[in-house]
């Protein structure tokens, strides 16, 4: 598999740096910089921001003292939602003016940060600087009201009323009263201020943008939805996504989406899905690594790098943060950046096989397959790009061409290890477990010291019972210098051997404690053995190395929920999260303990903070995903389709292409019987989407929402020839009927046949069995069900039924209270929990459950008449 090395890197990374840098005047000229900053200020009021700091920074170079080019920079900053950039460079100002002191003030402001804003703006009266500036007070009656000190911002306001005379002063003084008003919960002079703002300067974007959250708020949504394309009009066009225009545009999705417009919400969301503020938000870092590597300080450029977790728009610099991202294992950001500035028609094979990999990464193997197919003909001699093409075709379900592929790749170059390794997952995938085997050991002898190699190699020998090849490779690793490979060993002894796994463990970890894998071991063996001091231990180290380990912070709370109780693991994550910003993983970890709670609404709140905090984690970003959907889900169970539709939008803005998603939202806008939404949302997935097995499910959804169930049940079946599933097979068996052109008999047979351990099949099965009395062949069905998932609650009942029908009272007893544990609310397995108490002669513990479930199911004919019985 393709590696880029640190020399490489470098040398990509200077070559980059010569592309995008100009040459370093050798004298400084005021006169020259005064040019510059006269095109910066141009390019500046074309909102052309990215050339207008270039322009500033060549006319800093040329006079390191231009107060004036450092607030021009500041602004940039500023405009561009960039605020702790702005502050920045503001705030390493020797010296400043009024116009330095009044930016600086906006900026503490956006970020809601009053007080600070407040005392800027007093340390620049104090200094005689903004005294007479209707702006400076303005902002300063702003920030009392966000502060509450609303008696003196009602004064301020007064003074300045009369002060002010421009239209433009007007309206910032309507706004704020606006602000004011809504502070005092004064709805009707709320709205009377924003309608005189707006009147006065109908470019006034804040003006308009809380107008139309008034309008939202109270359910006028064309309105907003008018004031919002208003404020849209309004902005610049800014050579890149602002963080003014991020917020109008999710705006507008909001109230797109309360119309039931979610085919044109869906557009917006894209956008802003596309967009990346956060680029903007480090462009300062960029330009400092950028000259660090003019310099030829490599070491520093390459620290201010990695520290980047966000593309920048520019080509060059693009592919420059691409590589880094690629060689940090950051794929998701490699390949955005990779998508700008790579075309796979013309891409050298090495820059192809970087782009291609990170798609691979990214569970994205068609798209990698677009891109090697390109240009593979030219380069079919080139092992790593015949590899990762291999490995395209396996995950995209060709898997006899991507053996062949990947053995002409070995065959060019015999020690490329991952192949072999990815070879081997093909042949166990294609239950071929002995030719896996042969492809793992070839690897091990080629590169022993791999640890992935190893890790393969002990599971595959697991896997075949092979205890003794087992034994001597984990003899071979312990013996190792390396403390990676110890470390293995000893975890893979805990199961057979726990005395000497401890030794071994504590061996590496003696040898390097500081090592992430013997902290690893001995935290996992402390797992095991269910010591929770060790537990804390190791954990802490792990911790303080890697601060969102999620292994270690989750042990942390399952000993102290063991040992203490819950509430002490809860307040334990809580904690951890509030002492850093950078604590994610606790958000995350205490979003998954609500949601498995069934608890969504503290969930996602949690969720939403740790996705935010981890700058869109991947695996924060999955928790999001999964917990909208099932928020999504609940809600068009409760027949919600307006708060589904916003939950599925607010995902589709993390993965604009998600077919799951995409099929949920079509269902909540048939749940809400827009049916032209519905279909405008089919046409965009067949066009943008390519998932032919989503598109089969939507549009087999469209026909039965307008009653053609043959329609639908054809639709469904031929997404069943793509992709066999549960899900889809139980959406198939409800909808089937006369005509479809399969009975349900022999569609059962087909799913058992294609989905031999599915459970849900075997329990229809069984069902099937009962209803026609073949008694002993129901148990023997239901029995192999519950051994592949024991948690069935009706299968348990109904056993227990037919127990109870062959005289097996005291198991039929047994099976019924477990299925009464498992569903204490479900009337019939209470019935069937009572009939069987009943029968085994406590009647008084049957009549009480009777009463609950009488209470639960009033009007069951059959639980009715149980209930006679049992009371007599």
């Amino acid at each position: 598999m393709l590696s880029v090395t640190r020399h490489t890197l470098c040398l990509i990374l200077l070559s980059l740096s010569v592309l995008a840098c100009s040459d370093q005047s050798a004298e400084q000229s005021p006169e020259k910089s005064a040019e510059f900053l006269a095109r910066a200020e141009s390019y500046f009021q074309q909102a052309q921001y990215k050339v207008a700091i270039i322009e500033v920074k060549n006319a800093l170079q040329e006079d390191p003292g231009n107060l004036a080019a450092y607030n021009l920079l500041a602004d940039i900053y500023f405009q561009q939602g960039n605020h702790r950039a702005s502050i920045g460079v503001l705030e390493s100002l020797p010296t400043t003016n009024a116009e330095s002191d009044l930016l600086l003030a906006r900026n503490h402001m956006a970020l809601g940060k009053a007080n600070s804003a407040l005392s800027t703006l007093r340390a620049a009266y104090a200094d005689n600087k903004l005294t007479d500036s209707i702006a400076a007070q303005t902002l300063e009656a702003k920030a009392l009201v966000i502060t509450n000190d609303l008696t003196a911002a009602e004064n301020l306001l007064g003074k300045l009323a009369t002060r002010a005379k421009p239209p433009q002063e007007l309206a910032e003084v309507e706004l704020t009263k606006a602000m004011l008003a809504a502070k005092k919960n004064e709805d009707k002079q709320q709205l009377a201020a924003l309608e005189r703002a707006v009147k006065l300067d109908e470019g006034n974007i804040d003006a308009l943008v809380m107008l139309a959250r008034y309008h939202f708020n109270h359910d006028q949504l064309e309105s907003a939805e008018d004031l919002l394309s208003q404020a849209l009009f309004q902005l610049p066009s800014a050579d890149g996504m602002t963080l003014q225009r991020l917020q109008i545009l999710k705006a507008m999705v909001a109230t797109l989406s309360r119309q039931g417009r979610s085919a044109e919400a869906m557009v917006y969301s894209k956008l802003i899905a596309e967009a990346n503020p956060k680029a903007q938000e480090l462009e300062v870092e960029f330009q400092q690594a950028l000259e660090a590597l003019q310099s030829g300080d490599l070491d520093a450029a390459n620290e201010k790098l990695e520290q980047l977790y966000a593309s920048n728009p520019n080509q060059i610099l693009g592919s420059l943060l691409g590589l880094v991202r690629y060689s940090q294992g950051d794929f998701l950001e490699a390949s955005e950046l990779f998508q700008k500035s790579i075309d796979p028609e013309t891409a050298s094979s090495q820059a192809l096989a970087v782009f291609a990999e990170t798609q691979l990464r990214l569970a994205k193997p068609d798209a990698a397959l677009k891109a090697i197919e390109m240009n593979i003909r030219d380069n079919s001699d080139n092992p790593d790009l015949l590899s990762l093409y291999g490995l395209a075709l396996m995950f995209s379900g060709e898997q006899q061409r991507a053996g062949e592929v990947m053995r002409a790749a070995l065959k060019l170059d015999p020690t490329l290890t991952r192949t072999r390794l990815a070879l081997a997952d093909l042949h166990n995938r294609q239950g071929e477990p002995e030719a896996a085997l042969q492809q793992l050991q070839q690897a091990y002898e080629q590169a022993p010291d791999d640890l992935a190699t190893q890790t393969k190699l002990l599971q595959q020998y697991q896997a075949l019972s092979m205890p003794q090849a087992r034994r001597q490779l984990v003899n071979e690793l312990a013996a190792k210098p390396a403390v990676a490979s110890q470390a293995l060993a000893g975890m893979a002894l805990l199961e057979t051997d726990p005395e000497r796994a401890e030794q071994v463990i504590a061996k590496a970890y003696a040898k390097d404690p500081a090592s992430q894998y013997t902290q690893n071991a001995r935290l996992i063996s402390a797992m095991q053995q269910q010591d929770h001091s060790a537990i804390q231990r190791y954990a802490e180290q792990i911790l303080k190395r890697e601060p969102n380990n999620l292994l270690a912070l989750g042990a942390v709370a399952s000993a102290l929920s063991n040992a203490e109780d819950q509430q002490a693991a809860l307040a334990y994550l809580t904690a951890y999260s509030e002492a850093s910003v950078n604590h994610w993983s606790a958000d995350l970890l205490l979003s998954q303990y609500y949601s498995r709670s069934g608890d969504l609404e503290q969930a996602i709140p949690l969720g939403e903070s740790a996705l935010s905090r981890s700058s869109f984690n991947p695996t924060a970003t999955t928790n999001m995903l999964r917990l909208y959907q099932a928020a999504a889900s609940s809600n068009l169970r409760a027949g919600d389709a307006t708060a589904a539709k916003q939950h599925l939008l607010n995902a589709l803005q993390l993965e604009p292409e998600n077919g799951q998603i995409l099929h949920l939202l079509v269902n909540a806008e048939l749940a809400g019987d827009n049916l032209a939404q519905a279909q405008k949302i089919a046409d965009q997935v067949e066009e943008t989407a390519g998932n032919e097995y989503i598109s089969l499910l939507i549009r087999g959804d469209i026909d039965k929402h307008q009653g053609n169930q043959q329609a639908a049940v054809l639709q469904y079946l031929d997404a069943w020839r793509l992709q066999s599933n549960d899900r889809l097979a139980k959406v198939i068996w409800s909808n089937l009927e006369p005509g479809s052109g399969i009975t349900r008999e022999e569609f059962l047979a087909q799913w058992q046949e294609t989905l031999p351990n599915s459970f849900e099949a075997l329990t229809l099965k069984g069902i099937q069995l009962q209803q026609r009395k073949q008694e002993q062949q129901a148990l023997e069905t239901y029995s192999r069900s519950l051994q592949l998932n024991p948690n069935q609650p009706i299968v348990l009942n109904n056993v227990a039924w037919i127990r109870l029908e062959r005289g097996q009272t005291r198991e039929a007893l047994e099976t019924a209270e477990q299925a009464y544990r498992l569903a204490p609310k479900n009337p019939a397995i209470i019935d069937t929990y009572a009939w069987i108490l009943f029968k085994n002669g406590d009647r008084a513990g049957a009549r009480s459950l009777m009463e609950k479930a009488v209470k639960l199911a009033p009007d069951n004919e059959d639980i009715a008449a149980h209930y006679r019985e049992i009371k007599g």
